[in-house]
């Protein structure tokens, strides 16, 4: 297919869209991009698109700095000048995270009637455990790391300021999984705690409370 008309494959500008507003698009591919901005009214419609629906990701994700022996270390691999750059600021672990919910589901098209929420479920150091979206009364939930625990289940909590926790479900250990989400219940503050296989017994949380995030609308 000639370059021409494979620029005007709207999923591809979509995705190409995507790609620029994380930083991920590089080199010519990124040159091409940008001329298509000049050049075609779609291209500048997926930006806006995209940028409307990934900035509010960027409130999950905590300022983060590396150890020191990773930057000293950095400083013996790279040439002298390099040094007094300055180093990359935190958006880059944000922009790491949000496309790794970006490319676990496929998002709904522009004009679609339901804006889905998102949330990423973050372990220690930052690293993102499972990706939540909810769309109307589903709730998709997909495991992102490491969290295999044969002995426990990870139980999902909805936290709310007027009333106790509300179950969720269990969330998945490898792969991904539908909930329900309760039709009487609006609130965004999700909680992870650790249970006996199966769930908690009581319906309330009896283990500890591992993780927590919160719902935002893309």
């Amino acid at each position: 297919m000639p370059a021409n008309q494979r620029y005007r494959n709207p999923e591809l500008i979509q995705l190409l869209a995507g790609h620029y507003f994380l930083g991920t698009l590089r080199g010519r591919a990124r040159d091409r991009f940008e001329t298509l901005l000049v050049s075609e009214k779609g291209a500048r419609q997926a930006l806006v698109y995209w940028e409307q629906r990934l900035a509010p990701c960027y409130e999950l994700v905590p300022e983060l700095s590396p150890p020191e022996r990773v930057w000293q270390r950095l400083q013996h691999q790279i040439a002298p000048a390099a040094n007094s750059a300055p180093r990359p600021s935190w958006w880059m672990a944000a922009a790491a995270i949000v496309l790794a919910v970006l490319l676990t589901w496929q998002w709904a098209k522009p004009g679609a009637p339901l804006s889905p929420q998102v949330a990423v479920i973050q372990g220690g150091q930052s690293q993102p455990l499972w990706a939540v979206k909810r769309q109307g009364q589903q709730l998709q939930v997909k495991a992102l790391g490491e969290v295999a625990n044969p002995d426990k289940d990870y139980q999902l909590w909805l936290v709310s300021s007027t009333s106790g926790p509300l179950s969720l479900g269990l969330l998945p250990q490898a792969g991904s999984r539908t909930l329900a989400w309760p039709s009487s219940y609006s609130g965004k503050q999700l909680a992870v705690s650790l249970e006996p296989v199966g769930g908690s017994p009581t319906g309330q949380p009896t283990g500890p409370v591992l993780y927590l995030s919160q719902l935002v609308v893309l």
